[in-house]
């Protein structure tokens, strides 16, 4: 999983640095055991569900998968919409690895076939 960059809507120097391009490592195992999923489904009765998006998670996250010579702090000063745009990054780290999960699985279903390695 490669790097998330995202670019703002304007250059910060709140923190007393110009920051005008965020860059985020994707997520690793203990990133993920410590904090879950950043978003899950509950039923609300009979047959349905809603989506639970869970932003303090995501702030985790991106607090901890931000790269120097950023860091929290730069987050805490963005805008509305780029913090919109700094959710997105982070939540496509999951769509990705769970889309790239699902390319590993063959048309049977066999997942153990599918992740086999050739040649060995």
């Amino acid at each position: 999983m490669g790097d998330a960059t995202v670019a703002l809507s304007r250059t910060y120097t709140e923190t007393g640095k110009p920051v005008s391009v965020l860059q985020f490592r994707g997520p690793r195992w203990q990133d993920f055991v410590d904090l879950g999923e950043i978003e899950e489904w509950q039923p609300i009765g009979d047959q349905r569900m809603v989506l639970v998006r869970h932003h303090d998670v995501v702030a985790k996250y991106a607090e901890r998968c931000v790269k120097e010579p950023s860091g929290a702090a730069d987050l805490a000063v963005l805008d509305l919409a780029d913090t919109i745009a700094v959710h997105e990054a982070i939540r496509d780290f999951f769509v990705s690895a769970r889309s790239s999960r699902k390319q590993l699985t063959d048309s049977s279903g066999d997942s153990e076939k599918a992740s086999t390695k050739s040649g060995a």
